[in-house]
């Protein structure tokens, strides 16, 4: 079981949720992303991940605007946690959470549109993508620039 502060802080993040605050939302898809969720109240989390429960979550935030909602959300759609893998709706997810600047999501959005997956590849928009999550920040997209600009032949 896990300490008496994290039943507070669910309880104070769902509040926050209830009342339509979307950071409140995304605390509790992590929490339930990352085991610590649980959906008794005044009972301590079993340390299960809950990732049906997570997106929900990531959902409703990314709806009231938490662009990490977004990249959140995108992750469990590239990857087929918790729900369907759904390529498409990860890269709508990923390109919100791109515009506000989250350099992660610029990274994937770009690699799921190089790989064309989700759509067409859109090898132009990747480079732009990776250029972007460079500047934000993702040491991965700027090895992937790299990698563009000098392949191996």
């Amino acid at each position: 079981a896990l300490p008496i502060y994290a039943m507070v802080a669910q309880s104070a993040w769902s509040a926050s949720c209830q009342w339509g605050i979307a950071i409140g939302c995304t605390r509790l898809g992590l929490f339930a992303e990352l085991g610590f969720y649980t959906s008794q109240a005044g009972e301590p989390s079993r340390g299960v991940v809950e990732l049906k429960v997570a997106f929900d979550y990531y959902q409703r935030g990314a709806q009231l605007g938490d662009q990490f909602a977004n990249e959140r959300k995108g992750s469990l759609l590239e990857l087929g946690r918790g729900v369907p893998q759904d390529y498409l709706s990860a890269r709508r997810a990923y390109f919100k959470a791109c515009e506000a600047g989250l350099g992660h999501a610029c990274a994937r959005w770009g690699f799921l549109n190089e790989l064309g997956l989700g759509g067409a590849p859109q090898y132009a928009t990747a480079l732009t993508a990776y250029k972007r999550a460079c500047k934000d920040g993702s040491t991965w997209a700027c090895e992937r620039l790299k990698q563009k600009a000098n392949p191996q032949r």
